[in-house]
């Protein structure tokens, strides 16, 4: 058999200091006992969440999965809408560019057309006086005419 051989210490003071130390250190055995059960109980309970956490995580892999397909799908979409508005927004581009030349042409015309009318008007205007100076010249021409044919008849009469 073994011996256990204990010490004592001769400690001087009052009597209740050796009693309240062991207390103090049967309190702080119970707290350091009571962390490690603590700590069992803690490391056991994370060991069932991980395993919890790993079901899961066969659950939601093939959903995940489709999720990652999806996600692909939607960004080969979108690039395809892209190119599309793209494209749509460059005829647009042509087709203003080749409506405001069509509009600049015809601004240009329509100068044309007015220098044209306003030539047109200056000679329809000259063309009526040379007319009017015409039919009055005319006119003079056929009083004196008439004057003539006049005297020329009354001299033949007698």
């Amino acid at each position: 058999m073994d011996m256990l051989l204990v010490q004592t210490a001769v400690v001087e003071g009052p009597a209740w200091v050796g009693p309240t130390i062991a207390i103090g250190v049967s309190i702080i055995t119970i707290g350091f006992v009571a962390v490690a059960v603590g700590a069992v109980v803690a490391f056991r309970k994370i060991g069932e969440a991980a395993e919890h956490l790993r079901l899961l995580r066969d659950d939601l892999g093939p959903a995940m999965k489709s999720i990652q397909s999806l996600t692909e799908k939607g960004s080969e979409i979108t690039t395809a809408v892209r190119t599309e508005v793209l494209a749509v927004v460059e005829t647009s581009r042509q087709l203003r560019g080749q409506v405001e030349s069509g509009v600049e042409r015809v601004r240009d015309r329509l100068g044309d057309l007015e220098a044209l009318y306003d030539v047109v008007e200056e000679e329809v205007e000259e063309t009526a006086l040379s007319v009017a100076s015409a039919l009055r010249r005319f006119r003079e021409g056929a009083g004196v005419v008439t004057r003539l044919k006049r005297t020329v008849s009354k001299r033949r009469r007698r």
